[in-house]
């Protein structure tokens, strides 16, 4: 639904809880609840983060909230923090390790580490290799897991 079909259905009181309103890039989308209030939809940090000041700026000119008072004059960080702040988004990523066990790869490199440290004061330059591939294959095994 178009913003003047919004707002036009908003001031007759005939919106429903399905409604949806976009803005003219289709990037913003309110949901009006039965109580009549606009709910901002759910944005990642990352969706935030890969936004133009302007797109940000646009947002921010949609919420009425104390954070993003002012977001014409702000720079991308600051307005970045304000509109997470406003929409009540973590200001990181969140990463999960999924189909491995992390802590039991995590106690092998520890284990690992021990004896890369006995290898170095041992001198044994081949112990020392291989037990350092053996690290680097198991952080790759997270890394990979990592979503």
């Amino acid at each position: 639904m178009r913003l003047a079909d919004f707002r036009a259905k908003k001031q007759r009181g005939a919106l429903a809880a399905k409604d949806i309103m976009y803005n003219s890039n289709r990037e913003h989308a309110v949901i009006e609840s039965e109580r009549g209030e606009g709910v901002a939809m759910a944005y990642t940090f990352g969706d935030l983060r890969h936004k133009t000041v302007a797109q940000l700026r646009q947002i921010a000119g949609e919420i009425e909230h104390e954070a993003v008072k002012g977001f014409t004059q702000m720079t991308k960080e600051p307005l970045l923090k304000a509109i997470c702040e406003a929409l009540g988004v973590d200001m990181h990523e969140h990463h999960e390790v999924v189909g491995i066990d992390k802590r039991a790869i995590k106690l092998e490199i520890k284990e690992l580490k021990k004896r890369r440290d006995q290898a170095l004061e041992a001198k044994d330059r081949a112990g020392l290799k291989s037990i350092r591939r053996q690290i680097h294959v198991l952080k790759r095994r997270i890394h990979r897991a990592t979503v």
